[in-house]
């Protein structure tokens, strides 16, 4: 069986002249995704069914992913999650928290400068994610005070990652942060991640937009490439859990614009 960690395409930078110095790595992914759903009432049995089955993961531990979404100004990829439509599109910078960085407001003070950039893009249940890793200070960025310089060479690399958008005015729009705990499915080698207490915060907001929002769901992804759960997960006693196509960005997205579909 082909493992995730077998798909992972990592370029040669010596391949081709790297034409700008924040660039330090670009990768692409291919896999697909599973979600469920959960009240976070029930994080702590999640968490200790998938502890009692699962490996925790040796290479990236429990901690705080930060992510600022980008969007238009009229929402354009919030709209397509509106849709339904097959194909899906998110850009986003991500930058990860060290574990004991889980305080509010911890990320203000204790976030690496070290963040991708990262364009995913959803076909059905499959997704393909390429990034790249910039040097920028990303807490600057969500409270609207990263310089126009650098700015401009988000977009740049947002073009560069994905030519088809690089006529869309897209700016910075929602911070969402959540608690990531991470685990491998010993049998299949999927990938697993149960996400909590998620929070979205509005970074370009109109008066008819709330300024954060908490979601009152966890969600736990499993990437593979099967198209169903893993076997040994399928006996596991967590009956809260339901399968959903869900979306972090755009369920922050409707409790901050109050967007009814």
């Amino acid at each position: 069986m082909l493992l995730l960690n077998d798909i992972h395409q990592c370029h040669n930078p010596r391949a081709r002249p790297n034409p700008n110095p924040r660039i330090k790595k670009l990768r692409t992914m291919a896999d697909r995704e599973l979600k469920f759903v959960c009240s976070p009432w029930s994080d702590r049995s999640v968490i200790a069914s998938l502890g009692s089955r699962c490996q925790s993961d040796q290479n990236y531990p429990t901690n705080r992913i930060n992510s600022i979404y980008f969007d238009t100004l009229n929402w354009a990829f919030a709209d397509e999650k509106a849709a339904s439509d097959y194909l899906k599109t998110k850009v986003r910078i991500r930058w990860y928290d060290a574990e004991e960085s889980v305080g509010e407001k911890a990320w203000e003070k204790r976030a690496s400068p070290k963040c991708f950039l990262e364009v995913k893009r959803k076909i059905g249940s499959t997704r393909e994610k390429v990034r790249t890793a910039l040097q920028v200070i990303p807490h600057e960025l969500s409270a609207g005070l990263l310089p126009s310089s650098d700015f401009s060479v988000i977009k740049e690399e947002i073009t560069k990652l994905a030519p088809d958008l690089g006529n869309m005015d897209l700016k910075p729009r929602i911070l969402v942060r959540y608690l990531r705990h991470r685990f491998v499915d010993p049998v299949s080698g999927a990938r697993i991640a149960f996400d909590s207490e998620i929070t979205g915060t509005s970074i370009l907001r109109s008066d008819s937009e709330r300024f954060t929002a908490r979601l009152s769901q966890s969600v736990l992804e499993v990437k593979s490439e099967a198209e169903d759960l893993p076997v040994n997960l399928r006996s596991l006693n967590m009956p809260n859990l339901r399968k959903a196509a869900f979306s972090k960005y755009y369920e922050c997205f409707c409790l901050l614009t109050r967007y009814q579909q």
